[in-house]
């Protein structure tokens, strides 16, 4: 896997546990909204680990080769991909969907999935509200 690739998949993983940019997402974290950023990085990284575990939901928008999105995402991933060109390393943004860059051996793919597998926890948040 390249280097650029590596560090960003790392810096993906780490936003989401830490909200602060190192390198790469620096210059999205001060043009986008955080809660914005962090959903669609969150988004991302849901989706590889859907892939890992083959839960692919039924209903939703994750599929084993491309993320559809509807209109309004595709703006918001849009402008991430705008402020974060690198993500083009990994990822393609086309107009309904997400696809992975043709580039990616199959290996490479399966080692950024296993990187977000190993790397990212999606945390549940219930909250409880007294009557």
């Amino acid at each position: 896997m390249k280097q650029i690739v590596k560090e960003l998949v790392k810096e993906l993983t780490e936003y989401k546990r830490i909200f602060k940019p190192n390198k790469y997402l620096s210059n999205a974290d001060k043009k986008m909204d955080f809660a914005d950023l962090s959903n669609l990085i969150g988004w991302l990284l849901q989706w590889q680990k859907s892939i890992k575990h083959n839960k692919l939901p039924q209903s939703d928008y994750f599929f084993k080769d491309y993320y559809l999105l509807s209109n309004i995402l595709q703006k918001r991933f849009k402008n991430l991909f705008e402020y974060c060109p690198e993500l083009s390393e990994i990822f393609i943004l086309e107009d309904d969907k997400i696809i992975y860059n043709p580039d990616l051996t199959q290996e490479e793919k399966q080692e950024i999935i296993d990187f977000i597998d190993e790397n990212h926890t999606i945390l549940i948040r219930i909250r409880e509200t007294k009557k």
